[in-house]
């Protein structure tokens, strides 16, 4: 089997999969999370601020690891973006590629919602425990590392980086996945791009909203099992 790659969401961070990367063992998979560029614990590349620059700064952190060969990937929310950016760019990079709760339509309406969550004085004063654990799980300023999500999401909403036609030829087998109360994420713009894929697999999780740590960890490690053996 290729490597497996597990990555997170915007705001995510590696250790969030640990509990995913226990269950796998128990079905003999072997898996490896990885932070996005400027996220985590372990952040590198702090100027990938972009689809792209983040995408080529991961290629970059898999060679420094001697991980050349083609990967699987799991990408959750923004980490299913670039996981399926990398099939359109860098075809041989990725072996195969399971997603969910990635959100697919963005233009400058919708980046103009989402960003305007994304101040921190605000969050200081209305959601102090999550600016707590933003400092507890980032080693980036989380003020520094907020502002560039907000550009990242400004610039997806400008560039549409993955939109329908762009991704006609990409032949990866490609699972596009949503949980059924995922409030960020619509049911039509899951299905149109799983549509348009011409060999993707769609699934609905039941009960599931978006935070990756409301995952069924046992159904989703099974479900990844049966789609990359």
């Amino acid at each position: 089997m290729s490597p497996l790659i597990l990555l997170p969401g915007a705001l995510g961070h590696a250790t969030q999969f640990d509990n995913l990367i226990a269950e796998l063992k128990t079905c003999n998979i072997q898996a490896k999370a990885m932070d996005l560029a400027g996220q985590g614990l372990k952040p590198y590349s702090t100027d990938a601020i972009t689809v792209p620059l983040m995408a080529e700064a991961l290629l970059f952190q898999l060679n420094e690891l001697k991980i050349t060969e083609p990967v699987n990937i799991f990408g959750h929310s923004l980490g299913g973006y670039i996981g399926l950016y990398l099939c359109m760019h860098f075809p041989k990079r990725v072996n195969s590629l399971y997603t969910l709760g990635t959100k697919w339509h963005w233009m400058a309406e919708i980046a103009d919602k989402e960003t305007a969550m994304l101040d921190p004085e605000k969050m200081e004063q209305k959601i102090p425990k999550y600016v707590e654990h933003l400092k507890s799980i980032h080693k980036q300023d989380w003020k520094n590392l907020v502002k560039s999500i907000a550009f990242l999401m400004s610039d997806l909403g400008l560039n549409q980086y993955l939109k329908p036609e762009y991704v006609l030829e990409i032949n990866h087998l490609i699972r596009i996945a949503l949980g059924d109360r995922d409030a960020m994420v619509t049911l039509d713009e899951t299905a149109n791009i799983y549509k348009t894929l011409p060999n993707a697999q769609f699934q609905v999780y039941l009960n599931t909203p978006h935070p990756f740590e409301k995952s069924d960890i046992k159904k989703l490690a099974a479900d990844l099992k049966g789609f990359f053996l």
